[in-house]
Parts: structure tokens; sequence; C-alpha cells
């Protein structure tokens, strides 16, 4: 070996030794130190601060782009007609794939993911989310789109609202709402476009006032929260409940599956359990009044031994691991259940 092939030898060792170290501090740090270095900070994860709504931000970094594509597309005032004369190369994602084998263009399986952080994915990159595992679990039987529709601190108000916005592109076989137990909280009423005027309809519709957060300080703990926001946010005195019943009763006919995150037992927690026990409550009067419209419900107690493990301490979004896990029970509901008509080529 010459001299300098010895050197470009050394020096390609070197190089990759150092990309290897480099990769392995930054996994290190991803899976020990992420509230330290990650959280709230790396729009890789799905944040960016101070903006709230990055659907009316024009200056997203692209993987918050990424993001939120679908609400891109689906906000863009274009029916898929329109889409597929004015942007043929959105043909096969808004209204079909493209079949090598029969020359032809196949209509996929059409899934909206309808929610709030979760769905989102904060704290997990684009490609670990449970929309884009369900996805390829789904796509490994038969030709799906999955469009994930949701951003943090969606309420159920804005997740109709996204469904009613999306059905003007594309009609879904299924428009799962995920579920959590803030969804009945309204954070803002103006996110989407002309969302104002939907919201002002309710108000019509529910008189009653409208339960809104009460914030005591950063010293709040998820007692108060619970005990302040969200165990009143269900209460008959409030607007918030009749909000939900109304959009229940405007999604009638719809093949919508109400998805609860939280594995909900059919049984509550004892009353001394007193957070669990309300948080029960909430997901219980939202799963039921669901059930009461004829619509689907199911949570990740189909799948055996599901543990809900967070991304981090502080972070408490759901890990890597707990999206392929949601992505495995909305799998196995939508391949067995034939309501869905999944099985039916």
């Amino acid at each position: 070996m010459t001299t300098r092939a010895k050197v470009l030898s050394v020096a390609g060792v070197s190089i990759g030794l150092t990309l290897v170290s480099i990769w392995a501090c930054l996994r290190i740090s991803e899976i020990y130190f992420f509230d330290k270095f990650y959280y709230t900070k790396s729009p890789t994860f799905g944040y960016i601060r101070p903006v709230p709504n990055p659907l009316g931000n024009s200056n997203n970094p692209p993987t918050i782009e990424e993001r939120i594509k679908d609400l891109r597309l689906i906000f863009s005032g274009k029916t898929q007609e329109t889409l597929a004369t004015e942007k043929p190369s959105l043909v096969g994602r808004v209204l079909g794939v493209f079949d090598d084998q029969t020359d032809s263009t196949v209509k996929p399986y059409v899934v909206f993911l309808i929610g709030d952080s979760y769905v989102y994915g904060n704290g997990v990159r684009v490609s670990e989310r449970m929309s884009v595992f369900l996805e390829k679990k789904l796509s490994s039987i038969r030709p799906t789109k999955v469009y994930t529709l949701a951003q943090s601190g969606d309420s159920i108000v804005d997740n109709y609202y996204k469904l009613q916005a999306a059905e003007k592109v594309i009609q879904p076989d299924i428009a799962i709402m995920g579920m959590v137990v803030n969804d009945f909280i309204l954070d803002q009423t103006d996110k989407y476009p002309d969302e104002l005027v939907f919201y002002n309809q309710l108000r019509e519709e529910c008189p009653q006032e409208e339960r809104k957060v009460q914030w005591t300080g950063p010293q709040m703990t998820p007692e108060e929260g619970m005990m302040l926001n969200l165990y009143p946010s269900i209460s008959e005195d409030y607007a918030n409940i009749c909000y939900y019943e109304r959009i229940l009763e405007r999604m009638e006919g719809k093949p919508v599956l109400f998805y609860s995150f939280d594995p909900l037992s059919p049984d509550p927690p004892p009353e001394s359990e007193e957070y669990a026990w309300k948080g029960w409550q909430i997901m219980h009067t939202y799963a039921s009044r669901a059930q009461l419209h004829g619509f689907g419900f199911t949570s990740p107690n189909n799948i055996e031994n599901f543990v809900f493990t967070p991304r981090a301490t502080i972070e408490g979004h759901p890990s890597v691991k707990t999206h392929e896990l949601f992505a495995e029970s909305l799998f196995k509901e939508i391949t067995t259940n034939p309501r869905w008509g999944f099985m039916q080529k």
C-alpha cells in the first residue's frame, strides 16, 4: 500500500469513527436527556415556539411543514377534482395509487387520523408517528393512505371542523377521532380558516356558559387542572358537552371510529383515586355518547400487554413504542371489524 493510500485509509477510518461517535452521542442524549436537550426546543420532534398554530405560520421549519402537509392540503380551498386538474402529481395521493401490475389507478383505502398532540406526534419524529406505522401495516394488505389531521391543543370542535374540511377533498373509508381527556376544553376558536363561523353556530345552539381554562400559574398541578378545568367540562351546566352533542348529531351516518388513547376499562377506578376516577368519568362520557349515536369505539384494550410509556420524564406524550402500539391497536380494529370494509377489496 502506498503512503498516499495509507493516509487516505487512516483518514477514512478516522472520519467514520467520528461520525459513529457523533451518532452515538445524539442517540444517548435523545434517550437519556430528552427533556434537557430536545423538549420544547427541537422542530425535529414537533416543537415550534412560540408559534401556537403552525398552520397559520408561513416560516415553519421543513420538519414542521411535513407534519402539517395534510392540513395544508385540506385547507387549500381545492376540491379533489380541482386538485387532480391543477396538480396531477397529487392524483396518486388524493384520488388513487398507480398499480403497475394492472396498468390502472386503484383507489386506496383512505383513513383520516384526527386528533391533537398525540396524533401530531409531539416528542417523536415524523416517521415515528402512529399514522406512519398504521399506513405501513395496512398497506401490506392493500393500498392505503392515512391522512394526519392534527395540531397540538386541538379540541373536539377543531377535530370535527377538520373532518368537515377534509371531506370536501376526499371521502374517507374511516375517520378516526383520537380521544384525550382535555378534548372538551377549547384552546382557540379560530385556529382554522373560517372556524369561528362554525363556533358561533355552536354558541347559538348551546347558550350555556362555556367552561374555559382556569390557570393558577406554573405551579398548577395535574390534580388542580382536573378539578378546575377538565372534570367540569362534562357538566350539563356548561356549553362544552353541548358542543359535543351537536357535533355528534352532525356526524351521524359517517364512518367514524372514536379511539381512546387511554385503555378505557368498563369499570371505574375507586373514587379514592380521585384523579383517575374523574379521568375515567370524562372518557366514559366521551365514549358512551359516541356509541349512543351509533359510532364505533375502541381503545388499546383490544391488544394484549398494552403499556403506555411516555417519551421522557417531563415530556409525557407517547414514546415511539407507544405510537407503534397505538398503530397495532388501530390495525386490529380496522382489519377485523367488517364495519370498516377494509377486507372487502
